[in-house]
């Protein structure tokens, strides 16, 4: 039986249980990129400009206001039980401890993500979750992998293509559709349950 061709066959796409495994096994930083990237789908050049006052408590949880690079469009999401977790343990923990390292004269404390030399560059947020990926077992994965993995996710969970959009901030449904990767297991579950 042929393989069933997507239309990027060569992407690494991460799964429900690969996201949880890294975040489970790295620090608070890197478990918030990870949840970040891969249960809002976010690109990895928007987390880099999130900021602490982007966030905020509501009744709901903590919603994230972010402001989409490529739409320009200003995107509220409450953060998914994990994510806020996540959120939690590394602002309260390791995020001010980077900060109390610091010398004096350094500024950008105002970033969500920061390192020894302040916010972290889209470059040393790839290196990162790259690293925490190869040392589970993931090597292939990168930051990438976890966006490709919520749109999947998304549509093995019976989204619908607007939700998908919504969720990786496309502008047409056409480009979310290149975040969808399915087998040909997917394809029966779906035949069986219609049929």
């Amino acid at each position: 039986m042929s393989e069933i061709k997507t239309v990027e066959p060569d992407v690494s796409v991460a799964t429900p249980e690969q996201a949880a495994d890294v975040i489970l096994k790295s620090d608070s930083r890197t478990a918030l990129l990870v949840s970040l990237l891969f249960y809002h789908g976010l690109r990895v050049s928007d987390v880099t400009k999130l900021k602490v006052s982007d966030f905020a408590e509501s009744g709901k949880g903590i919603v994230m206001g972010l402001r989409d690079k490529k739409t320009k469009q200003i995107h509220n999401y409450i953060l998914v039980d994990k994510a806020e977790n996540a959120f939690r343990r590394y602002v309260n923990g390791q995020r001010q401890d980077i900060i109390n390292g610091w010398r004096n004269d350094q500024r950008g404390d105002s970033f969500l993500f920061l390192g020894v030399r302040g916010h972290l560059s889209v470059r040393s947020v790839q290196r990162l979750v790259s690293d925490a990926c190869s040392k589970v077992g993931y090597p292939d994965l990168h930051c990438h992998s976890f966006r490709h993995g919520c749109g999947t996710a998304y549509a093995k969970a019976g989204a619908s293509a607007a939700t998908i959009k919504y969720a990786l901030g496309h502008k047409s449904i056409a480009s979310s559709m290149r975040y969808i990767h399915l087998d040909e297991d997917d394809l029966h579950k779906v035949a069986q349950n219609i049929f």
